[in-house]
């Protein structure tokens, strides 16, 4: 039903199963196939309906679509985009590392981030505490 295009697409009044109300010799009433659908098939039927997406584009002409609505759309069109990220963890076990050979693979990384920042022209960045050597070996008490 999807593929339908307005001319042929159900009246809401038809998905739902009740006389269409613009009509003024129907009265609008519940039928037993309103209830025959599943969820799922009633609001797909429902969103296919010719009165719906009229609906929609007028909501979206006059600027009072709701932005979850839209957001929701481009969804639809696009994609949506992860939410999150799963880490594993594929390195090294860093538990078996005395506390010398920790500030040693802290110092590398800290020096290859540091080659990796950009070049900053005629700006000087000044050191902070951060900067200096590594930290000396803590003592344990």
């Amino acid at each position: 039903m999807a593929n339908q295009t307005s001319s042929t697409a159900k009246s809401l009044a038809d998905v739902l199963g009740v006389p269409d109300p613009r009509e003024p010799e129907h009265v609008t009433q519940v039928t037993a196939k309103s209830f025959r659908l599943t969820a799922r098939a009633f609001c797909k039927e429902v969103l296919d309906s010719r009165q719906y997406r009229e609906s929609l584009m007028r909501r979206i002409i006059t600027d009072s679509l709701p932005p979850a609505v839209e957001q929701l759309l481009y969804y639809y069109a696009n994609g949506k985009p992860v939410d999150r990220i799963e880490v594993r963890e594929t390195g090294e076990d860093l538990t078996a590392l005395t506390p010398a050979q920790l500030e040693a693979r802290i110092a590398k990384l800290m020096q290859i981030a540091r080659s990796l920042q950009p070049k900053t022209n005629d700006v000087a960045v000044p050191a902070s505490d951060d900067d200096a050597s590594p930290p000396a070996t803590p003592s344990i008490h």
